[in-house]
């Protein structure tokens, strides 16, 4: 059976969602993408049970950074939390302990391998 998410994707840059979310939805998933990290963090407070996975950005314009949104997250939620970064991941300056990574765009091989590394074998 086929692993079925329900994903919020925080992505500020509309070209690159819209190729994420297609790669996500065509693996089946349930993505809804939002570009400010305050927002996705407002939708996340607001609808905490509605989402398995957030994926985010490591950084967005004129909001907070994705290591900030993540500990803001983390004061209320131990959900699964990717960053998602044209960086290699090295390369991301001072990392908070994310769940996994993924390189933009999203590839759906490795996002298998890192959705089935935190939610195991479904």
């Amino acid at each position: 059976e086929k692993m079925k998410l329900r994903i919020l994707l925080g992505c500020y840059n509309t070209e690159m969602a819209i190729i994420n979310a297609r790669t996500l939805r065509g693996m089946g998933h349930d993505v809804n993408v939002i570009d400010y990290s305050s927002d996705v963090l407002k939708e996340f407070r607001e609808n905490q049970d509605k989402y398995d996975l957030i994926i985010t950005n490591n950084l967005y314009k004129c909001d907070m950074t994705g290591k900030k949104l993540f500990e803001e997250i983390r004061t209320f939620s131990d959900i699964p939390i990717v960053v998602c970064s044209a960086e290699d991941w090295e390369d991301i300056y001072d990392p908070a302990p994310y769940d996994g990574y993924l390189k933009k765009p999203i590839d759906e091989g490795k996002a298998k391998a890192v959705f089935e590394k935190i939610f195991g074998e479904k």
